[in-house]
Order: C-alpha cells, then structure tokens, then sequence
C-alpha cells in the first residue's frame, strides 16, 4: 500500500480522529481569542497592534518573521491564526 492510501486510512482511525479534533479546536480557539481582542481594540479605539509569535524550536519562519511588527489602523491585518497550530496573537498598543 503506498505512503498516501496509508495516510488516508489513518484519519479515519480513532486516533486520526482524535488528533484532527484536537487540531482544529486549537485552531478555533485562537481564532476567536485573536477575533475578540480585533473587535475589542476597534470598539476600545486602538489604532496599533502587534504581532506576537511564541518563540521556541516550533515557530515556523513565516510568523518568526512577524514577531513584534506593530500594524497601525487602516493597514491590512493579516489573519490569525496564521496556519494550522498557529500560536500567535495580537498584543493591542494602548498610547497614552
């Protein structure tokens, strides 16, 4: 049997299962703490926000290359999660 019909059957296991479930409330669960705090700084009149990546052996190069760039309103913000086991999130800027 090849690599790729073996993957297939393997999400269909218990374990796949479980594993994808796992993923994909992780998944969720940071989009909606990064929506929430999105809502709550536009509502609150936050005009900057960073980009904070947990770095360790895990983060990927893509959101390396975004720690700690600040986006001010009216810029594009990227989404967050960034991909599948994305540990980054928004750090909103309060200026006094």
């Amino acid at each position: 049997m090849a690599l790729s019909e073996r993957a297939i059957d393997y999400w269909v296991t218990p374990d796949g299962i479980s594993r994808r479930i796992s993923a994909l409330s992780h998944d969720f669960t940071y989009r909606i703490v990064n929506n929430a705090l999105m809502a709550y700084g536009s509502a609150s009149g936050i005009k900057r926000w960073m980009w904070s990546a947990t770095m360790d052996e895990k983060t990927c190069v893509y959101c390396a290359s975004k720690n700690n760039k600040i986006y001010h309103a009216g810029m594009f913000l990227p989404r967050l999660p960034a991909h599948p086991h994305c540990r980054c999130i928004w750090v909103l800027l309060v200026v006094f």
